[in-house]
């Protein structure tokens, strides 16, 4: 069984202290078009969301 986004959500927010970082995360899962430059700027942020809080917090 998959996970609950709002669950998650609320893991993301209550367990981590982050809830900054959960509304920044729906949106880079959510696609509208494959072949554009939409893909591109996600990954860029989901990038830079790694490296703030993962390399931030080692």
């Amino acid at each position: 069984m998959a996970p609950c986004v709002s669950h998650a959500g609320g893991q993301v927010e209550g367990i981590l202290g982050l809830p900054e970082l959960y509304r920044e995360l729906p949106g880079l899962f959510e696609y509208r078009r494959f072949e554009s430059d939409e893909l591109t700027a996600k990954a860029r942020t989901l990038e830079r969301l790694l490296h703030d809080y993962a390399a931030g917090h080692a």
